[in-house]
């Protein structure tokens, strides 16, 4: 039994990043620990704690814009958990929350999500990134899993949003939208190999969490990606 207390917020360049998200993530944390310390809300709930450890008071972030939305370097998830569970001792420990992007026009991945593993190791491809100013990025897909048993965030993914509708899942007549409405995951790099240079992964992807990706129009993948 989760409970979602979610925020909406609209990015006024339309980016999502790490340094924009560390920020809703301090908030997320102020407001669980504030939640669960106050007796207004632990009375309302009530009912629903009495289900013990089956119960769960989560975040959610619910990130917009009416045109695109896009994505921008690595979001690793996997550190930001909440609650009396959380100890930054153990990566992954605490409650997760939910990540919802929803974009009027397209939603594009520059980047990776990712939960239900740890940070990845510094490697020699770091450096293969030749759209970024400085070239530089994390190979989040050699990182290894976190602990069993430990809890991650849920993700939903949207291109050509309805954002009149409460339903996140919602999006606009095609027809309304000419050539907008696509989920784009483009993210390209090199890795070293062997046999030499080769086009390298970016990954969308969580742990114990649900992934959603719903496009009013295409879903593509302009460069290597791992979605699960």
């Amino acid at each position: 039994i989760a409970v979602n207390a979610f925020a909406r917020h609209a990015p006024a360049d339309g980016v999502v990043d790490s340094a924009y998200l560390e920020t809703l993530h301090a908030d997320s944390r102020a407001f669980i620990d504030a939640a669960n310390a106050s007796g207004t809300t632990r009375a309302r709930l009530a009912g629903l704690r009495a289900f013990g450890d089956a119960f769960h008071l989560r975040p959610g972030l619910e990130l917009r814009s009416d045109g695109d939305l896009t994505v921008r370097g690595e979001l690793d998830f996997s550190g930001w958990r909440y609650g009396p569970g959380a100890d930054a001792s153990r990566r992954g420990s605490g409650e997760p929350g939910v990540l919802v992007l929803r974009a009027g026009g397209n939603l594009v991945i520059n980047g990776s999500l990712s939960d239900g593993f740890a940070p990845p190791p510094d490697t020699p491809d770091d450096f293969g990134w030749s759209r970024r100013p400085d070239g530089q990025g994390r190979m989040m897909v050699v990182a290894d899993m976190l602990a069993p048993g430990m809890r991650s965030w849920s993700m939903r993914l949207v291109g050509g949003a309805d954002l009149a509708s409460a339903d996140t899942r919602t999006v606009t007549a095609a027809s309304l939208l000419g050539a907008r409405g696509d989920v784009l995951l483009d993210d390209p790099h090199i890795s070293s190999t062997q046999s030499g240079p080769e086009d390298a992964i970016s990954l969308v992807r969580t742990g114990t969490g649900y992934l959603d990706v719903l496009a009013v129009r295409d879903y593509r993948q302009a460069s290597r990606f791992g979605v699960y």
